[in-house]
């Protein structure tokens, strides 16, 4: 037996073991395979979705070093960008490069439909704007009569390359078709510079008089020294932003994702350390007969270890290989599609080889490890013990050890999840949750013994699968615990992404109520404007909103009479700080703090509802109708006569106010209203800007809004401007994750369910040979196995679902997301449902009295 001792005849021994079981064999590589894929999938698909630094700059900047813009220079378009690029040029001599971007909102149009967006004009030839953009078909523009157009807007417009539209009344080609790789959905244009030029000038000389359209020029610059050059630059009172700003800026709208993609990679490696414990669980168990037989020709008890320990080795690297394999290769397949379901593109796969590499040696270490743990009391066994046909009842010192390590357990757990709950750490979170599931699976070994006792009346095919889970609490245990941490692992991704979502739902500031039109005009529109617009946006109501002017005002804006609200009076504490207003008060951020003007008859409009009685008395009587309790305060709203935070001579007095009930304020639109004649009698006056709120039975379709917006664009002389609510774009996003996270869920328990029952089966063999053998029906071993799977994976589920119970909190408390009843509902169909999943493949698994005698000899 001297032999035995190198690890290269351990591994002839064990091959040949796993040859001849093969079998279990393999239901242990896919084990250990399963979690392995799903994390190599989660993390190749996170490592191409988090977007780099450089790649957040290179979106804004292309190759410029740092974009500088030169605020306060009141020049017509063609002039400033004259001016704008001698005095950079002169500034920064050392620049190899200097190109003008011009940003602007444009008035795109095809036939009678009309889309508004942002036009980018730039030198598209120029190496500097290289990747800025991804081009999906055709070009960018190569000459002053080309457009290059969003893929959004060429589908809104039913446009392709080599079509024409009209740009502000300037007929271009389109030359291609492009997207922003972060928002597939964004509409723009990109334009030359010379036809962005022509563009603001024929906006311009279209706009009223004492208006003017808002037309940014910025220029980047590259071959300098960003640090330096902006330094000289902000010295020359220009606006500059660097690479590295924009990098800064990507990682900031990333928020808590790393954290978050932190915590999935040490969960998922949880669920694979917890999955390739219970498999080798098993395995050792198993391995009694090999053992005995090893213990009777003489080998030791470490001789014995170094095979069972071979054997982790092993299947250990088929399961590496196959795992990391499939994951990384499921997530080349998958990640364009699920890219797109983002509304992003991914241009690339891209790898984490650190973090597939820990996966590999945790793939090849971890059944090692395992394996040797397991088959510490498997191999010192005595041969007549090891060769027992069943293992024999745990002695008495061995059930307080486990009532012992179960205690020990749970004290751990509990104190790891206060300090989760404590310190908000999304790493210590998820240690807390690996912990949990130990100690909760540790109490299930416990427990189940209790149970089967007590579940003694129950049909026959429960009562044997619990005695079964009884007579064998360790195995048991381990693949409860398999299912219980799939269950975990998934439901913490499906939670965590459900909060985000509600999150993202609840700091959505809408613009105006969900589904309607607002129009802003610089004067009353065409009653028969009003009507067409009104038809082809399937409106049902419509209310003219003016702004309430103080008598002595001179028509500007300066002089729109002020609602006082929460984030006002945030602004005007000098103890507070400006960025925290909006987030501490709940209230929007809207520059709408003016007094809205309207007809009694049209506040259904504006409410969405026809007022209460009590409404309708207090408006007609002259009162105010807020949107907002926040405003009201002691039955009235405080009116300034022009906006304190511009005029600290503004005066202010309080006026009779009523707050509408579940109404609420919005960004776009004032929070407080008041009727013509109520307005007239506190000797307020009408603004001429005039906004329309048009609200129908749901959202307009984006065919309907175009085609309004045409209509619209042509009775004003391009001056209203509409834009229709349609809800939270993230909101939707999340949904798809939260989706498809279930549906990792159910399809992982049910397969870690159905692979539990499979190496289940294989330990039961003899206890169905003998069914067979004294005429035990088919159907009656199919519920037995049925039976068994089923109460496996229900142990499993519940286990995770504990274990969510617990460590909610600590998760909430870490990712700063309420809780969603959403997801909690979605996971507990997920689970009932993997639950009878689990049960079929069990039918269908139940083995044929051949292939058991077989197993048995």
């Amino acid at each position: 037996m001297s032999g035995l001792r190198t690890f290269a005849l351990a591994l002839r021994i064990a091959s040949r073991s796993l040859r001849r079981t093969l079998r279990r064999s393999l239901l242990l590589t896919a084990f250990v395979a399963v979690p392995l894929a799903l994390a190599a999938f989660v993390s190749t698909l996170t490592t191409t979705a988090v977007p780099s630094g450089e790649e957040f700059a290179t979106r804004a900047l292309g190759t410029a070093a740092l974009r500088a813009e030169l605020p306060g220079l009141d020049l017509p378009p063609a002039e400033k960008l004259a001016q704008g690029t001698t005095t950079i040029r002169g500034l920064v001599p050392g620049a190899s490069d200097v190109q003008a971007v011009i940003t602007q909102e444009s008035r795109l149009v095809k036939g009678e439909r009309e889309v508004a967006g942002a036009s980018f004009g730039l030198d598209s030839g120029s190496p500097m704007h290289a990747g800025r953009f991804t081009i999906e078909d055709g070009e960018l523009p190569r000459g002053d009569s080309e457009v290059a157009l969003s893929a959004a807007i060429a589908r809104r417009l039913e446009v392709a390359p080599g079509g024409t539209i009209t740009v502000e009344g300037q007929e271009l080609t389109v030359a291609g078709t492009v997207v922003d790789r972060a928002d597939t959905n964004r509409i723009f244009a990109v334009v030359s510079v010379p036809a962005a030029v022509t563009i603001a000038e024929r906006a311009a000389a279209g706009a009223p008089p004492g208006t003017s359209r808002q037309v940014t020029i910025a220029w980047h610059l590259s071959g300098v020294e960003a640090g330096a050059a902006a330094e000289t630059l902000r010295n020359a009172e220009w606006r500059t932003l660097t690479r590295a700003d924009f990098a800064e800026r990507g990682a900031d709208q990333l928020g808590e994702l790393p954290g978050l993609t932190l915590g999935v990679t040490l969960l998922t490696l949880a669920l694979a350390t917890l999955l390739v414990g219970a498999g080798f669980a098993v395995a050792a168990s198993s391995s009694r007969r090999e053992i005995g037989l090893l213990a009777a020709s003489g080998a030791s008890p470490g001789q014995r270890r170094l095979v069972l320990t071979a054997n982790g080795f092993v299947l250990g690297a088929v399961a590496a290989v196959l795992g990391l394999g499939a994951g990384v290769g499921a997530a080349a397949v998958a990640y364009p599609a699920v890219g797109r379901s983002l509304d992003q593109v991914w241009t690339q796969l891209r790898l984490d080889t650190t973090m597939l590499a820990g996966f590999a040696l945790l793939g090849l270490a971890g059944p090692v490890v395992a394996a040797w743990l397991a088959g510490r009391q498997t191999a010192s066994m005595d041969p007549w013990t090891a060769l027992h046909e069943r293992p024999l009842a745990l002695a008495v010192r061995a059930v307080r050890r486990t009532r012992r390590w179960t205690v020990t357990a749970l004290c751990a757990a509990l104190a790891l999840l206060a300090l989760a709950t404590v310190s908000a750490d999304v790493a210590v979170t998820a240690l807390a949750a690996f912990m949990t599931v130990v100690a909760v699976a540790a109490a299930t070994r416990v427990a189940v013994p209790r149970l089967a006792r007590w579940a003694a009346n129950a049909r026959p095919g429960m009562r044997v699968a619990l005695r079964s889970h009884a007579a064998a609490p360790g195995r048991g245990a381990a693949l409860v615990a398999a299912i219980g941490a799939v269950v975990t692992v998934a439901g913490l991704v499906m939670l965590g992404a459900g909060g985000l979502a509600e999150r993202s739902v609840a700091s959505y500031r809408p613009t105006a109520p969900d589904g309607t039109a607002v129009i802003d005009t610089h004067d009353t529109l065409p009653a028969s404007t009003v009507a067409e617009v009104t038809r082809r946006l399937g409106a049902t109501g419509v209310a003219r909103i003016n702004l309430a002017m103080p008598p002595d005002a001179a028509g500007t804006d300066t002089y729109l009479m002020t609602v006082d609200n929460p984030v006002a009076r945030c602004y005007r504490d000098p103890q507070s700080d400006p960025r925290e207003c909006i987030d501490r008060s709940g209230f929007p951020d809207t520059s709408f703090w003016y007094l809205g003007i309207v007809e009694p008859a049209q506040m259904a409009a504006v409410l969405g509802r026809p007022m209460t009685g009590a409404e309708t008395d207090a408006f007609t009587k002259g009162q105010v109708i807020a949107l907002s309790e926040q405003v009201v305060d002691g039955g009235s709203v405080r009116i300034y006569d022009r906006d304190p935070e511009n005029s600290p001579e503004a005066r202010s007095r309080t006026h009779p106010a009523v707050a509408a009930d579940g109404a609420q304020a919005y960004v776009e639109l004032p929070f407080a209203f008041i009727s013509p004649e109520g307005a007239q009698t506190a000797g307020m006056k009408l603004h001429p800007q005039v906004q329309y709120l048009m609200r129908g039975a749901g959202r307009p379709s984006e065919a309907a809004e175009d085609t309004a917006r045409a209509v619209l664009s042509a009775d004003s002389g391009g001056q209203a401007r509409i834009y229709v609510e349609r809800g939270n774009p993230g909101s939707r996003q999340l949904a798809t994750v939260l989706t498809t996270c279930a549906v990792i869920l159910l399809a992982l328990t049910a397969a870690v369910a159905v692979l539990a029952v499979g190496l289940a089966t294989e330990e039961l063999a003899p206890e169905f040979a003998t069914l067979a053998a004294v005429g035990a029906t088919s159907r009656f071993r199919r519920v037995l196995t049925s039976s068994y799977s089923a109460v496996t994976a229900t142990l499993g589920v519940l286990l995770g679902l504990i274990t969510l119970v617990l460590i909610t909190p600590a998760q909430t408390r870490a990712m700063a997301v309420p809780v969603s009843p959403q997801a909690w509902l979605l996971l507990l169909g997920t689970g009932a449902v993997a639950v009878v999943v689990a049960a079929a493949g069990g039918w269908v698994s139940s083995p044929r009295p051949r292939s058991l005698v077989r197993r048995v000899n």
